[in-house]
């Protein structure tokens, strides 16, 4: 560390640093300013500037630097070696990538070490694991050198390690390593791997290397028995997402056999949505409407409508559409009026949930496509949920609307649409609905309206509800007007 701060200092002393990238900028001057108290041991100075930059510049390239030279300006300004090796940790935890990384694993080391001579046992296992990180660290160093030679002899010594280290992180990040040499010998390892590793994660990156590496058929048939024979749900969704992978012409036969035939409801819809991702052709839509139709599974179905949602392409819309009126399940049609609220573009899509709304059998899909209109982009919504209030629905369905309004809608005009509604709606009951929901309007947006129906609504019970409400709210606005309830002359 103290090498790495004298060459550095050198440099930016001869005017020159490692890390510029934008000497214009004002974070890149306050950091070399910062580092040059670090070089000059004024720690309390550097700490003030490199907390500018993590306040001012928070967006800027220089935060990871700012935020390692803060924890190493605080151990040596305070010697709370604690707050310091929890400084350091928290800056490991928040960046894996950084170049720092290495330099503040060794440094909380450092910091554990002293800890447990000033008998702080706790500290002892910690120091365990900080120095086996840090021989990992440098572990992977020398095998990433030896993946860089890309010859066989590196091969053959990255493959001896593999086969006898015990430490599973390391032999983890050193399947991306073997993958990289383009040899014969590097897929065999991979396939030996895959089919019969101990490690699932081993398992799991071997696969998706492995479909990076050979697009083949030969692939394709592997994959598909690991789905079929592999213990592992991880590594079974693994293999099938690498299959996925693969062109077209080879992973799609295997993708609708497996949807159409496999055992597992939960690999069959995987497999669903990964039949989507490949295109949009008619044929797959055509599949993935089939699917939603008859597959004798619900989890496979609505996987094949979520599917539909996720191709952009009207005739994928236009078959929500279909799905949406004709599924005998009413969840699925419910699904189906939520993800083309998601998805449609243009009146044509928004008219066919409204009208679920008035012609739908079930009151739950009334209700659910109630709640997509409510997800619609903000001024459509508005006008549809309002619409819906006044339109001749059952009041359950104009109270769904009525409350998704309020929530998603809270401001002036729907304020007073709330207070019209609660003095002159025929019914009393949504009268109700409505004076709860200006209630309920955040930040107490409604307690105006909610005290002037509680003094001059004509229907009693309905001022006693607002009454009940404005107790509840808690406003200041709300204790006023009750204590001016409480003074109003009898009759």
């Amino acid at each position: 560390m103290k090498a790495l701060i004298i060459i550095t200092g050198m440099l930016l002393f001869t005017g020159q640093s490692l890390w510029a990238e934008t000497p214009d900028d004002e974070a890149d001057k306050l950091y070399q300013e910062a580092y040059k108290l670090v070089l000059d041991k004024n720690y309390e100075g550097a700490m003030s500037k490199f907390n500018k930059i993590l306040k001012d510049y928070s967006s800027s390239s220089w935060v990871d630097d700012a935020e390692f030279w803060l924890c190493y300006s605080r151990e040596k300004a305070d010697q709370n070696l604690e707050a310091s090796f929890d400084c350091y940790y928290e800056f490991v935890e928040q960046n894996e990538e950084s170049k720092w990384r290495d330099d503040a694993l060794q440094n909380m080391a450092g910091l554990a070490r002293e800890l447990q001579k000033r008998g702080k046992p706790d500290f002892a296992t910690r120091l365990k694991s900080l120095e086996e990180e840090v021989d990992d660290e440098l572990s992977l160093a020398a095998l990433q050198a030896l993946q860089n030679r890309g010859d066989k002899r590196a091969f053959d010594t990255i493959i001896k390690i593999f086969n006898t280290n015990k430490n599973e992180r390391i032999r983890e990040k050193m399947v991306y390593m073997i993958s990289s040499f383009e040899m014969k010998e590097a897929r065999e390892k991979l396939y030996d791997m895959a089919a019969n590793d101990k490690n699932t994660e081993v398992r799991e990156q071997a696969l998706f290397w492995l479909a990076d590496a050979e697009q083949t058929p030969k692939v394709a048939k592997f994959l598909r028995e690991r789905i079929d024979k592999e213990k592992d749900k991880d590594v079974r969704k693994k293999a099938l997402y690498s299959l996925s992978e693969l062109p077209e012409n080879i992973s799609l036969p295997e993708l609708y056999e497996l949807a159409e035939k496999h055992p597992d409801d939960e690999i069959r819809a995987d497999a669903v949505y990964w039949i989507s991702e490949k295109s949009a052709s008619p044929a797959i839509i055509d599949k993935l409407v089939g699917y939603a139709k008859t597959d004798k599974s619900d989890e496979v179905r609505e996987k094949a409508i979520y599917a539909l949602s996720e191709i952009e392409s009207d005739q994928a819309l236009d078959a929500l559409v279909i799905l949406s009126k004709e599924l005998k399940n009413p969840e699925l049609r419910k699904k189906a009026l939520y993800w083309l609220a998601e998805n449609g573009r243009g009146d044509k899509y928004i008219n066919v949930i409204y009208e679920a709304v008035t012609s739908d059998p079930d009151k739950e899909v009334r209700q659910g496509a109630v709640y997509a209109l409510s997800e619609l982009e903000s001024s459509k919504s508005k006008d549809y949920l309002k619409k819906i209030v006044e339109s001749k629905n059952s009041v359950d369905i104009r109270g769904y609307a009525l409350y998704w309004l309020a929530d998603r809608h809270p401001g002036k005009e729907t304020t007073e649409f709330l207070k019209q509604i609660a003095f002159n709606d025929p019914s009393e009951e949504l009268q109700e609905k409505a004076i709860y929901s200006i209630y309920e309007m955040e930040n107490n947006a409604g307690v105006e309206v909610l005290i002037e129906i509680a003094k001059k609504h004509p229907a009693l019970h309905l001022r006693k509800k607002a009454i009940y409400w404005l107790g509840e709210s808690g406003d200041e606005r709300a204790i006023n007007a009750l204590e001016e309830i409480l003074n109003m002359p009898k009759n």
